[in-house]
């Protein structure tokens, strides 16, 4: 029997919890027993968690994160001070704590966007690695479960941090890769076609050519035959 995921509040499984809702956003504090389990789920919008005691780990696609007290994915200097004030907020019995609450909650997500920002300036060493290990193999079947097991990095994290650095995702980086090499060795090589598209990687002839048109515009027969009339020194 396959149970489909539901959306449900952030505190499912709790039994002791408290929410304050702003205009923006839903400020909730719960309670989770030892030894809990908190069956597969996802929430109606968008979460950012903080631990403020005790630890969980948290399953997503096959893989385990801990998280372990004041965690947050994105976390900056300061920023558990300012989950502590938020529950503050939930204390406070006047009229404005709505208003303290949504200021902090936009303080921390502007923290946290400053730092995702100053992060992408300079690519982090295991993504220099992947980049490196698609040039290496890129002819070949790979995955991006592969690449990111041989960095360390979960699949989904490498996929956005890649996609972020080089404006590209991986399977079009990849397929750039294969449609260069390809250029170069149907102006140097007399091999054939479909010789080139299997050692580029491509499944068949008929592929490679689709995706080499659709990249440069040209058919890789129509390619070879320019480069052939430049070498022979014909109009260029």
């Amino acid at each position: 029997m396959v149970i489909a995921a539901r959306s449900v509040p952030v505190s499912m499984g709790s039994p002791t919890s408290r929410t304050l809702e702003t205009e923006t956003f839903a400020l909730t504090e719960a309670w989770f027993p030892a030894g809990g389990v908190v069956p597969r789920h996802y929430h109606g919008r968008a979460c950012v968690a903080f631990m403020l005691g005790g630890a969980f780990d948290l399953r997503l696609t096959g893989h385990t994160h801990s998280c372990p007290p004041a965690s947050v994915f994105t976390e900056p200097l300061g920023e558990p001070q300012r989950a502590a004030r938020l529950t503050q907020e939930l204390d406070a019995a006047d009229d404005l704590a709505p208003l303290a609450a949504e200021a902090i909650a936009l303080e921390l997500l502007v923290m946290m966007a400053r730092i995702e920002s100053a992060t992408l300036k300079s690519p982090p060493s295991w993504l220099l690695r992947a980049q490196e290990l698609l040039h290496e193999r890129f002819a070949g079947p790979l995955r991006i479960s592969e690449v990111a097991q041989a960095v360390g990095i979960h699949p989904a994290h490498l996929a956005r941090t890649f996609q972020a650095h080089f404006s590209v995702s991986i399977g079009s980086y990849v397929r750039r890769l294969r449609l260069e090499w390809a250029a170069v060795e149907l102006g140097r090589a007399d091999s054939s076609l479909a010789a080139i598209a299997l050692d580029a990687g491509f499944a068949d002839q008929s592929h490679f050519t689709r995706a080499f048109k659709r990249q440069l515009g040209i058919t890789p027969s129509a390619f070879r035959a320019s480069r052939c009339g430049r070498d022979r020194g014909g109009p260029r």
